[in-house]
This record gives structure tokens, sequence and C-alpha cells, in this order.
């Protein structure tokens, strides 16, 4: 019985051995297992987050809606260097170009399509390998330097129902070599198409208005006719330095301060036959200007206004104008002046300089301005 007895307690013992055995040997295998598990379950989660941060690609282009439901091309994101502006998407119709939305792209060429009306602040700015741009003739409104800086711009086909183009709308580009700009048209912005180096034709409408220094230092334009009842701002055509002849064709204008300042060429002026007035500065320093016809019209000839023009020679005042300071200044080769009639102010400085031999005071003068004769060492 004892016997027994020690051979049942060690049989007992080894099976609680080999059993307590077990979960040690097995808990590695079961934590292997539950991690497997566990790595199959995370993967997905890891592989959607992933996806979930990566940025969604974007459309051709970026468009914003208007209250009318009709939509505003806001971006280009595309690559192409030749670009269709598409006239609708989804259904809707794009009728604005927005501002910097080609902003220095590399386009070569864009189309814009018909039913645009409007083009906005910069957006079409320091696009260098632009060549050519057709304005279809719904847009009636170009903001301001939309164009502006587009170096190898050379030709603008401008729409025939444009109103207003905006400040420096086609400035600094040095290749474009003519701009007609239609009937209709209401205004030209400041420096509108100012420092365009290459320009040589400039067609204006009647009744234009043109913003202060639109066209200044377009050093490739020669010859510039303009139609009847244009409106300048101050310095509209200054620095023009190739500028030779300008010829007025309609009957009325109004210049502005400084309009043809230091067009060093200009030999050859016609003004309109109703002109009232000739500003200040108008055309001071236009070293070349020998000869001018001032209308009978004109009542008022500004301060500096035809100051230090060293060429020219004679000049034929009209009944009842009056001379503002310095308005003949400094013409050194200025020989002749005579009265057509009354003059009832001559401003100070008015001839100094000149090189007048007799002066004949005119009748009706009721102001004369200190040193009016002043180094007129011939007279």
């Amino acid at each position: 019985m004892k016997k027994l007895n020690k051979k049942l307690l060690s049989a007992v013992l080894s099976a609680s051995l080999t059993v307590t055995s077990v979960p040690f040997a097995g808990a590695g295998t079961v934590a292997e297992g539950e991690q497997a598990v566990m790595n199959t379950i995370a993967l997905p989660e890891e592989t959607s987050a992933k996806t979930a941060d990566a940025p969604a690609e974007l459309p051709e282009f970026s468009t914003s809606k208007q209250e009318s439901g009709e939509l505003t091309i806001t971006a280009y994101n595309g690559t192409a260097t030749d670009v269709v502006i598409p006239a609708e998407i989804d259904g809707a119709a794009v009728t604005a170009i927005g501002k910097n939305a080609f902003k220095g792209k590399a386009l070569t060429s864009v189309t814009i399509p018909d039913g645009i009306t409007s083009i906005a602040y910069r957006a079409f700015r320091d696009c260098d390998a632009l060549s050519e741009v057709t304005i279809p003739d719904t847009v009636t409104v170009i903001g301001e330097e939309a164009f502006y800086n587009c170096n190898k711009l050379v030709t603008v086909n401008m729409s025939a129902g444009i109103k207003t183009v905006g400040v420096n709308a086609f400035a600094e580009n040095p290749s474009l070599i003519g701009i007609e700009i239609p009937e209709g048209a209401e205004s030209l912005g400041n420096s509108c198409f100012s420092n365009c180096d290459a320009l040589s034709r400039v067609i204006l409408p009647d009744g234009i208005k043109l913003g202060n220094d639109c066209f200044a230092g377009c050093d490739g334009l020669e010859y510039l006719s303009l139609p009847d009842g244009v409106t300048f701002g101050a310095r509209a055509f200054n620095n023009c330095r190739t500028l030779n002849k300008v010829i007025f064709e309609g009957k009325t204008a109004v210049l502005g301060e400084s309009t043809f300042n230091d067009c060093n060429e200009l030999q050859y002026v016609v003004f309109p036959e109703e002109l009232e007035a000739i500003p200040q500065y108008c055309f001071y320093s236009c070293d070349k200007l020998k000869a001018i016809s001032i209308p009978t019209t004109v009542k008022t000839i500004g301060k500096e206004a035809f100051s230090y023009c060293i060429a020219l020679t004679a000049i034929q005042l009209p009944d009842g104008v009056s001379l503002g300071e310095s308005a003949f200044g400094r013409c050194k080769s200025l020989g002749k002046v005579t009265f057509a009639g009354r003059c009832e102010a001559i401003g100070s400085k008015c001839f100094a300089g000149a090189a007048i031999t007799e002066f004949e005071v005119p009748k009706g003068l009721k102001t004369l301005g200190g040193s009016a004769l002043a180094d007129c060492t011939k007279l």
C-alpha cells in the first residue's frame, strides 16, 4: 500500500509538472499569435490614414461660383503651355477670369472663350512666353496689371466691346508692336501702355479718356493720329523719345499737364481747331519743335508749356490769350513773337532767355509779370 501510494504520488507530480509547463511554453506562441492578429487588424488602419493624408489631385482649373451661378476661373493648375479656357465647367458658364489666375504661368498661347466679360487684376501678369492674345468681344473690363510684364507679347487683338482698361494693364511689354482700341471704349487707365518700347502703332476712338502716363516712355512711337474729343491725363505721351509727328484729326481735345513733355524728336504738331487751352509743361523740352500754329480758340497757355523748346523760332498768339509763367522761357531760338489781338496777362519770365529782337506790348494787357523779358540779350 505504501508502495502504491508512492507510485501514485510520483505520477501525480509528473503530471503536474507537465501541465504546468504547457502554459509557459504556449504563452509565447499565444502572444505571437495575438500580435499577428493585431498587426493584421492595424495594417488597413495605417494604410487608410496615409490615403487620407495624401493631397487630392487638383482640377485643371479652380473656380469660384458667383451669385448668379456663373463661374470665375481663380487658378490654373495644369502644366500645358497652350491653354484653352473652357466656356463652361460641369454645366455652369465661365464668365470671368479672376485675379492672379494665370500669373507667372509658362503659357505660350491662351484661348479665351466668348462669354467671358471681365479679366481681373494681374490675371496674366508675368506670363513671359505669351506672344499673342485675342480678347473676345464679350469682355468689357480689363483690370489692373492684367497683362503686365508679358515680355514676349507681340499682338493683342482687343475686344470690340471693351469699355475700360485698367491701370498698368499692358505696361512694361517691350515686344508689343501695336494696339487698336475700338469705338465705344471709354477709358484707358494710368500707365496703361507705358514703357512698351516697341509700340509703333496706336489707334484710338473718338472721346476716349487717357489716364496719367498712359503711353509714357513708348520709345518706338514715331507718328500719332488722334481722333476727336480725346481727353489726356498728365504726361500721357511723356518721354516718347522718337515721336516726330502729332496730328489731331478732330475739332476738340483736352490736353493734360506735360502731355508731350520731353518728346525730344517732336517736330510737327497740328492742333484741333477748337482747342481752348495748352496746359502747363505740355510741350516742355521738345527740343526739335520749330514751328507751331496755335488755334484762335486757345485762351490760356500754361506755366512752362513750351519752355526749353530750343528750336522754336517764331510764334503767333491768338486774340484774348493769357500766358503763364515761363510759357516760352528759355526758347533760345525764339526770335519773333506776334500777338494777333488782345492779351490780358503775361506771366513772370514768360519769354526769359529768348532771342527776340523787338517786342510790342499787346493791346488790353493788364498784368505783366516780373522778368517777363529777362535775359533777352538781343532785345
